[in-house]
């Protein structure tokens, strides 16, 4: 979901691999239908090469090899970003979080109060 709150898209796949793991017997075979649901090209090179390509599990998964694979070209080949055009490159939003207000006041050397803010 791209409402889904989370700081970066290493927890996602980190989750993913966790709730696996503790099953592997049973759902080992739900790899590769969870796997395209993380966003594999928002996850950094080096995460992508020290922790997702290291897994065993994705290493004997055609399916898992080439999601890794697209991710891997989204970094190599930026120029084609744009041809990308799927929810796996567009980063996860959360419309139910609030936002932040910053309030901005004082005054000057003469003592009068500001009125403007500069953005």
């Amino acid at each position: 979901q791209d409402e889904l709150h989370i700081v970066n898209e290493e927890s996602v796949f980190l989750a993913v691999m966790r709730w696996i793991k503790y099953d592997v017997d049973t759902r080992a075979s739900l790899l590769p239908s969870l796997l395209v649901l993380v966003r594999l090209p928002l996850l950094t090179p080096q995460f992508l090469a020290d922790k997702v390509s290291s897994e065993e599990m994705i290493r004997s998964s055609h399916q898992c090899r080439d999601l890794l694979d697209e991710a891997r070209d989204y970094h190599l080949m930026p120029e084609r970003r744009p041809l990308l055009k799927s929810f796996k490159s567009k980063p996860r939003c959360c419309k139910d979080l609030v936002g932040v207000i910053y309030a901005v006041g004082g005054q000057t050397k003469a003592g009068n109060s500001l009125s403007t803010v500069e953005v």
